[in-house]
């Protein structure tokens, strides 16, 4: 994803919920409150943390599920792109 207005912090939008699933650079996340679940996109250029250490978008397989998620999200046609994501909670597989 080289869409440098993705990356540019601009427009960013905040979620949180629990890790239910990752299937590659695919994260669904599930909310409270009777909102529908969102499936967030990674990239090599998404930041993640798990309990305040850096992990990179590659090992995305070591989240472990029903973590707590808070991630910042941009937009770009249908795609939800995750630019950040700080995992708590359980610690990396």
């Amino acid at each position: 994803m080289d869409n440098p207005a993705i990356w540019s912090g601009k427009d960013t939008f905040n979620l949180s919920g629990t890790l239910t699933e990752q299937n590659g650079n695919d994260l669904t996340i599930a909310r409270s409150g009777g909102l529908p679940p969102v499936q967030l996109e990674s990239h090599s250029r998404t930041q993640v943390t798990v309990n305040g250490k850096s992990l990179s978008s590659g090992q995305l397989d070591q989240l472990p599920i029903n973590s707590q998620v808070k991630a910042k999200f941009q937009l770009n046609g249908d795609e939800i792109i995750a630019t950040e994501l700080q995992v708590t909670g359980g610690g990396a597989k």
